[in-house]
């Protein structure tokens, strides 16, 4: 390498080192940011020049920004605060659960913020992030683990480019581990039936109400008497339970409020119930007191008792979810419908513009009263 000084250029600024050798860096002007950027420092004057060459073809296209001194580890805290407070809402528009703000949080905290927390945001580059995804792949993580984990982080500088502290995301194209490694179990109605008669009073009609209706855990922690119209034959889902917040207006989602059929099988079971506990008005249908949510655990460990002693192959309440939605799709419930009677948040629109819903809903409930007789018929036949 030459010790000549070099000869001016324009943008470029050469120094050398004690041993005489030069190195040479590029400067641009911002006018957006109104700052200068500066590039790395490089041991040939050409390479200097190609940097600065590709900063001000940047700029031109807004795909360069000036750096910001924000660090990822102070936007994560801004963007867990602001979802905490309200003020930060989710893709659909609507406050996140805090349940979520939890996750998120934990997932920031274990797994991205002592790696990279300390670095501005606009230092953090996707080879950094893919990396650490490979890093935590290696470690034995579940792949669902994994992509949970980088969830939040995308959140972040989605945030961040919206508000122009940065000018892309380094969260896209990123190589993710498939697979979710859930075991995915839908019982027979044969099979619902037996889970359920194994169980004594009150757990019977909580499992119930999950392979009958569909309901989320949340939503049957705080479903209350009010909540069911046997007249009617509904049920109205409005809220959920958190653990740590309690009761949550709107459940997971607006699609999550919903008005659920009360099929003749799931009835009596409710009626039951509702005699041997003494719940009515607005208690709490499945709560430990009228007033105090039951606790999921030990909702959990008693079925798993009572199906060991039956011999009975075990399922968890969100495989009873799917369940019940096997079992409208095969009684012929319409695709909308049943999306509507399961609350998924895709469906969120064709609620808001639904009109005689009652009438979809007895229908909906009809339909399958009508399969699961038949099955049974078919059963004994």
């Amino acid at each position: 390498m030459s010790n000549r000084k070099p000869k001016p250029a324009t943008g470029i600024e050469s120094r050398q080192s004690k041993d005489g050798a030069w190195s040479h860096r590029g400067k641009v002007w911002s006018a957006r940011d109104k700052k200068r950027i500066i590039g790395p420092w490089f041991p040939t004057i050409a390479a200097a020049r190609n940097w600065r060459q590709d900063a001000l073809v940047g700029l031109r296209q807004g795909t360069v920004r000036a750096p910001v001194a924000l660090t990822l580890r102070e936007a994560a805290d801004d963007f867990i605060d602001g979802a905490k407070a309200g003020h930060i809402l989710n893709r659909k528009g609507e406050r996140y659960r805090p349940s979520v703000v939890r996750d998120y949080r934990g997932d920031l905290d274990r797994h991205v913020l002592p790696a990279l927390g300390e670095r501005r945001l606009s230092d953090v580059r996707r080879g950094d992030i893919q990396a650490l995804v490979d890093r935590l792949v290696g470690s034995g993580l579940a792949p669902s683990t994994v992509r949970n984990a980088f969830d939040p982080l995308r959140r972040i500088f989605d945030r961040a480019v919206k508000r122009d502290l940065i000018p892309f995301s380094p969260c896209a194209h990123l190589e993710m581990p498939r697979g979710t490694g859930r075991r995915e179990r839908v019982a027979t109605p044969a099979e619902a039936a037996a889970l359920i008669g194994a169980l004594d009073v009150p757990d019977k009609a909580f499992w119930a109400s999950a392979f009958y209706a569909g309901f989320r855990v949340g939503e049957l922690r705080a479903l209350r008497c009010s909540d069911i119209d046997f007249d009617a034959s509904v049920i109205r889902v409005a809220r959920t339970w958190d653990d740590i917040e309690g009761e949550q207006d709107g459940g997971k989602s607006r699609a999550a409020r919903r008005t659920v059929t009360l099929i003749a099988e799931l009835r009596p079971i409710l009626v039951e119930h509702m005699l041997v506990t003494g719940r009515r008005e607005d208690d709490l249908v499945f709560g430990r007191t009228p007033t105090e949510a039951n606790d999921r655990g030990t909702i959990r460990r008693r079925a798993l008792a009572a199906w060991k002693r039956a011999e009975l192959d075990p399922i968890t309440p969100h495989e009873c979810r799917h369940v019940f939605g096997s079992m409208i799709a095969a009684a012929g419930v319409d695709v909308s419908e049943r999306q509507r009677q399961m609350g998924h948040a895709s469906f969120a629109m064709m609620v808001r513009y639904s009109h005689g819903i009652e009438g979809s809903v007895a229908e909906a409930g009809e339909r399958l009263q009508g399969w699961l007789d038949s099955q049974r018929e078919g059963a004994t036949g």
